[in-house]
């Protein structure tokens, strides 16, 4: 699926490399990988935009693609390995909701009604028995948005952040799961500030990752170690837009360079390999661009590069930044749609 063209950010010392994985002229985003526990046979998903609407897409190995929802119009978010099995998102008649697709039993299922209510759900990753997903109460005056970790075989629930305003002032979005960590991403006063955040489930505790005065965190993966991985930027769009890696042992590191005029757009993904090096999967638009033409790629950071940065465990409150996260107004657009406001 990769295409010709190379994305390639400025030379940085021991940087990680960025291929392409699904380019041209195809409007694509939300890229997701693992490999099958049983067969090890290579797994993809995404979102394809095909005349403004969006569908949930997934192959598995040399297989014909699959379209995952049904009905309405879908986003794919994530693949877990152990489970076989792909989360993605739905709407359909106004009403967004999670949904589960089996790749070897071939089967479709619901994650009950603790997950799917009438209020809007959105942007879900899997990981084992755990579900970690967003919603949106658009009755509440203003509106409330959570970041909400559920046990699918207990049903109980962990309400992890909460926001009240709207999309306008911020959001809450990106969430993500391995293993036993979660992060997240935080965003409010009209988005200049912009911050990520880790959660171990084992232990209940929470962490914003810090970061130096002036500068927006955002577009969040985590591996199973519990390192994050995340866009950095003085805000703006495409503005000095690094990706960065923050460990447990309190290690923040610069891993490359995006280059300038070009910025992440809806989901980072990570994927650990067996050598020890990790996949970052993204997508990336022109900040330029007056349509939303996303194009998916790949930046493979080596075995070690997270931990050879330096120490910073400061967890002051974050400061505003230079200029406030922008989005092109078509991929406002998008993100508005994602997150289930008009």
């Amino acid at each position: 699926m990769a295409g010709a063209a190379l994305l390639a950010g400025p030379p940085r010392a021991g940087a990680a490399v960025i291929a392409p994985v699904v380019t041209g002229r195809g409007d694509t985003w939300d890229p997701s990988a693992t490999v099958d526990a049983t067969t090890s046979v290579p797994v993809f998903a995404w979102t394809l935009y095909r005349r403004g609407v969006p569908r949930a897409l997934l192959r598995v190995g040399a297989q014909k693609r699959l379209k995952m929802n049904r009905r309405g119009i879908g986003w794919a978010w994530s693949v877990d390995s152990s489970s076989s099995t792909a989360a993605y998102q739905q709407d359909r008649g106004g009403n967004s909701d999670v949904k589960f697709y089996d790749w070897q039993t071939q089967a479709w299922a619901k994650p009950g009604p603790s997950v799917d209510t009438d209020r809007w759900e959105y942007e879900p990753a899997l990981s084992g028995h755990w579900l970690v997903f967003g919603r949106l109460n658009r009755r509440a005056t203003p509106d409330t948005r959570r970041i909400i970790l559920e046990n699918v075989q207990t049903g109980a629930v962990t309400v992890l952040a909460e926001f009240q305003g709207s999309r306008a002032v911020g959001t809450l979005s990106s969430p993500q799961i391995n293993g036993d960590w979660v992060t997240w991403v935080s965003m409010k006063d009209e988005y200049q500030r912009a911050s990520v955040h880790r959660y171990q489930i084992s232990t209940g505790k929470a962490l914003r990752i810090p970061h130096p005065t002036g500068l927006l965190d955002y577009e969040s993966a985590i591996g199973p170690d519990g390192t994050v991985y995340f866009l950095q930027s003085p805000g703006g769009c495409g503005r000095r837009v690094t990706f960065e890696s923050y460990t447990t042992a309190g290690v923040l590191n610069t891993l490359a360079d995006m280059p300038a005029g070009r910025d992440g757009g809806e989901e980072l993904s990570a994927e650990p390999q067996a050598d020890g090096s990790t996949d970052l999967y993204f997508d990336s638009y022109r900040c330029t661009s007056t349509t939303s033409n996303g194009n998916i790629y790949m930046l493979a950071v080596p075995s070690g590069a997270s931990g050879a940065g330096q120490v910073e465990r400061s967890t002051s409150a974050s400061r505003s930044a230079a200029h406030p996260k922008t989005f092109p107004r078509a991929l406002r657009r998008r993100l508005m749609e994602i997150e289930g406001t008009p």
